[in-house]
C-alpha cells in the first residue's frame, strides 16, 4: 500500500514538473518571436571598447543634495572635480536597476532579475537574459560630482565591494555600510562626517581633511595617513588602528586609546597595558582640539610620525 501511495505521488510530481517545463518553453518561444516581430533586442545596452556595458544618468548638481546607493555586489567610485554630475552604472542590466529622482534626492537600488521573470511577460524574460550575460563581469557604480555640486549626503549600502572616494572638495557627509570590502578616502576635503560601518574589511584615509570620522569595524583596520581630522571615534573588533601624523599635531590633542588584547604605541613609547590617555577636552571653547577615541578588542593601536 505504501509503495502504491509513493508511486502515485511520484507520478503527480513528474506531471507537475513536465507542466512547469512546458510553460517555460512556451515563454521562451514567445520571447523569441516577440523579439523578432517587434525588432526589440534581447540585450539593449551598448558595449564599450573595454567590453563593459554602461548606462549613464545625468542630474542637476544645483538641486540634488542626497544620493543613495543600495546594491548587493558592486564597487562604488565617487569622483570629484568632474565635468558634469553623473551616475555611471557599469555591467548591470538596466532593467535590474531601480533609479528614482525627486526634487533633491537620487536613489539607485538593485532589483532582482529572477523576481522580474515571474512577471510572466517578455520584459521579465529579457531581464533574465541580460543578467545572465553580465554574470561574470565586474559591477561598478561611478558617481561624478562637479566642483559646484550642492551634494550634502552620499550613502552606500553594499554586501560586497570596494568604495573609493577621491578628489571631492565638497561639504558632504558620507554614510558607508559594507559587509565585505574596503573603503578608501584619497584627497577628500569636507567639513562633514565620514561614517563607516564595515563587517569585514579595511578603511584607509590619505591626504584628506575631514571634520568627523566614525568607524565601526568587525574585522579589519582603520588607517589614517597625512590627514587632518578634528574628531575620530573608532571601534574595532579584531584588527588595528594606525594613525600617521606629525607629533606637533598631537600635542594639544585629546587621546583616549584602549585595546583589550594588544598594546598602544604613541610615538616612540609603547604601553603594554593596552591603554593611554592624554589631554582634557574643553567644551564650548574657541580652541579647536583634535579628539581621538579608539577602542580595539583584539589588536594594536599605533600613532606614529
Amino acid at each position: 500500500v505504501q509503495y502504491m501511495i509513493f508511486t502515485r505521488k511520484m507520478k503527480k510530481l513528474l506531471i507537475a514538473s513536465a507542466v512547469i517545463a512546458s510553460i517555460g518553453i512556451i515563454f521562451l518561444m514567445i520571447g523569441y518571436f516577440t523579439a523578432r516581430t517587434t525588432e526589440v533586442s534581447l540585450f539593449d545596452q551598448i558595449q564599450n571598447e573595454d567590453g563593459n556595458y554602461v548606462y549613464t544618468y545625468e542630474f542637476n548638481g544645483a538641486d540634488i543634495k542626497k544620493l543613495s546607493v543600495d546594491i548587493s555586489y558592486s564597487d562604488v567610485n565617487i569622483i570629484g572635480n568632474a565635468d558634469k554630475n553623473m551616475i555611471e552604472i557599469v555591467n548591470f542590466s538596466k532593467n535590474n536597476i531601480h533609479l528614482t529622482a525627486s526634487a533633491t534626492t537620487v536613489t539607485v537600488k538593485e532589483k532582482s532579475a529572477i523576481s522580474s521573470l515571474f512577471n510572466l511577460n517578455f520584459e521579465g524574460l529579457r531581464n533574465y537574459i541580460n543578467s545572465s550575460r553580465l554574470l561574470n563581469k565586474t559591477k561598478i557604480v561611478n558617481i561624478y560630482l562637479t566642483a559646484d555640486s550642492v551634494m550634502r549626503l552620499i550613502e552606500t549600502k553594499l554586501y560586497s565591494g570596494d568604495v573609493n572616494v577621491s578628489g571631492v572638495y565638497l561639504d558632504t557627509d558620507y554614510e558607508i555600510n559594507l559587509s565585505y570590502g574596503s573603503v578608501l578616502f584619497d584627497d577628500v576635503k569636507t567639513k562633514g562626517e565620514f561614517n563607516a560601518n564595515v563587517s569585514e574589511g579595511n578603511v584607509d584615509i590619505k591626504d584628506s581633511e575631514i571634520y568627523l570620522h566614525k568607524a565601526v569595524l568587525g574585522r579589519g583596520y582603520d588607517n589614517i595617513e597625512n590627514s587632518n581630522l578634528t574628531e575620530i571615534n573608532a571601534d574595532i573588533g579584531k584588527g588595528y588602528y594606525k594613525h600617521k601624523t606629525s607629533r606637533d599635531n598631537m600635542l594639544s590633542s585629546v587621546l583616549r586609546l584602549k585595546t583589550d588584547n594588544g598594546r598602544v604605541r604613541f610615538g616612540g613609547d609603547i604601553y603594554e597595558n593596552g591603554s593611554f590617555s592624554q589631554g582634557l577636552e574643553y567644551s564650548g571653547s574657541d580652541v579647536e582640539q583634535v579628539v581621538i577615541t579608539v577602542h580595539v578588542k583584539d589588536g594594536n593601536i599605533m600613532i606614529t610620525e
